[in-house]
């Protein structure tokens, strides 16, 4: 594979056109017994290499330093410590599309053959593997090719 088509900003794009030039040709040879359907596989990725887990965006935050109360009254005015902004970073879940062909049997609707057209997503490890390996058992256990 072309490593520069497998850059994020173009793969989805090339996967998109090839899904699609393989069912525009492929269609009219399996008429009338079979057609070829456009099929999408659809799930979130936080695009972290460590597996953290997105657990909310807040609306707004509030930081103010814990400051002990006494008993004590005193005359003197303190001025505040300077709060400094702390930044964070919060991962940003992605939802990809990958779509995929299969093959039916016009008359059943029995999908007979399935055609996968591999990502990075599909590659690397995380969510986009796991889907496509749960979808390859799923292929590989029935009688479908």
């Amino acid at each position: 594979m072309n490593p520069y088509l497998e850059l994020p900003q173009f793969w989805s794009q090339v996967h998109t056109h090839l899904i699609v030039a393989i069912a525009d040709y492929m269609n009219p040879i399996l008429r009338p017994k079979y057609r070829m359907s456009m099929e999408q596989r659809v799930y979130t990725d936080t695009n972290n290499d460590d597996n953290l887990e997105l657990v909310g965006i807040p609306d707004n935050v509030l930081f103010s330093p814990s400051s002990k109360q006494t008993e004590t009254s005193s005359n003197i005015a303190v001025a505040p410590p300077k709060v400094q902004p702390l930044p964070i970073t919060i991962p940003q879940p992605e939802t990809v599309k990958e779509w995929y062909l299969q093959v039916k049997n016009v008359e059943t609707q029995e999908v007979v053959t399935v055609i996968e057209i591999l990502s990075t997503k599909n590659k690397k490890m995380g969510e986009g593997r796991t889907k496509y390996l749960r979808k390859r058992e799923q292929v590989l256990m029935s009688l479908t090719h």
